[in-house]
């Protein structure tokens, strides 16, 4: 009887099964998202990472070099990367002649050109992307380089926080580079994070334990421990006379313990052990509702739509269900141009639902 396959391992099946390589395999892609590259060279200054207004850094040729590289001669039998940022490496590739490059550096390097970092949810795409790639090398640590103009934001600490070594393109120096293995990772729009109709998420119980681990939280995978139900009401500013409304209500019921936190204000690694120590997860539509990832396994989400979000966004409802978690929505019944009253009784409500589902009373 053979063992079951997990839905990391049918992932990685699927991109491995579709791939596109130079004759000497020392370029390859795999499913048009994700390039690997073997003793390659990297310069550098030819990367503009202020390229254009769009944030997105500007590749000249030669910015990746392989020595003696021969593509085949029709376009479409090229290895080719299916996003035009992400293409646009792969086009920089020069191997006429040799090229002068210190000796080959082991660390495997993933490149990565964000297009959405400044929320939580684009951030949370490209953490979850390379720690994807990191798996599909079969390696355990990697060298993270930044390739793109985005102006500093909070949520860039939290990546040495999970990766150790990052860099931004602009400051490895003005010399090449030799790289015994460089990735080129997928784009955000190309995480599994976004495909809504996959009935599963690979790897997202590796990811949760990853990203708690690598910030120090303590990971717990049940049973709950007996004990007020903690929860946590994520504050948005449009919505604050309407939230205190909720937190005064959910403060008065018994065996609750409610907290309302505005998560941008805190440093990451607060939002991490903020999430692991929260049973119910209460806000509305929202980047913030992103920490569905990091909840304790028998956690459970309370989404709001109050404003003109489309009851049609799907992002937070579907990671909720990938982790087997409590989820419900709340829509106003008329939608105005001014975002509607949320009724307390609907999150109370939403709460004695999940504290008393059949066989999971708490």
């Amino acid at each position: 009887m053979t063992a079951p396959v997990s839905p990391a391992d049918r992932y990685l099946r699927r991109l491995r099964a579709r791939r596109r390589a130079t004759a000497d395999g020392r370029l390859v892609t795999f499913r048009g998202r994700l390039a690997v590259l073997r003793d390659v060279v990297l310069d550098p200054a030819r990367c503009i990472p202020d390229g254009g207004p769009d944030g997105l850094a500007r590749f000249q040729p030669g910015f990746l070099h392989l020595d003696g590289l021969r593509l085949p001669r029709l376009r479409w039998r090229r290895p080719r990367l299916r996003r035009p940022p992400l293409q646009a490496v792969l086009a920089t590739l020069g191997g006429a002649g040799p090229t002068a490059a210190p000796a080959r550096e082991p660390r495997p390097h993933v490149l990565v050109v964000r297009a959405a970092p400044g929320t939580l949810f684009g951030a949370m795409t490209d953490w979850y992307n390379v720690f994807v790639v990191q798996r599909f090398l079969g390696v355990t640590a990697v060298r993270v380089v930044l390739a793109d103009g985005r102006p500093a934001a909070p949520l860039d600490d939290a990546w040495p926080g999970l990766f150790g070594d990052v860099v931004r393109v602009g400051a490895l120096g003005p010399d090449a580079r030799r790289l015994e293995t460089l990735a080129v990772a997928p784009l955000g729009y190309d995480s599994p994070l976004l495909a809504w109709r996959a009935r599963q998420l690979p790897l997202a119980a590796a990811f949760r334990r990853f990203v708690l681990e690598a910030h120090g939280v303590a990971v717990d995978d049940g049973p709950r421990r007996p004990g007020p139900l903690r929860v946590t009401l994520v504050r948005r500013e449009h919505e604050a006379a309407s939230e205190a409304v909720l937190l005064q209500v959910l403060r008065t019921l018994a065996d609750v313990e409610a907290r309302a936190v505005a998560l941008e204000g805190l440093p990451f690694r607060e939002q991490v052990a903020l999430a692991a120590a929260t049973d119910v997860l209460v806000g509305a539509h929202g980047p913030g509702l992103t920490h569905a990832l990091l909840l304790p396994p028998w956690a459970g989400v309370v989404e709001l739509f109050p404003g003109e979000d489309t009851p049609r966004a799907r992002h937070y409802r579907r990671l909720a269900e990938w982790r087997g978690l409590f989820y419900t929505a709340w829509h106003p019944r008329e939608r105005g141009p001014r975002p509607a009253a949320i009724p307390p009784a609907v999150v109370v409500d939403a709460l004695r639902r999940y504290a008393y589902r059949p066989g999971r009373r708490l």
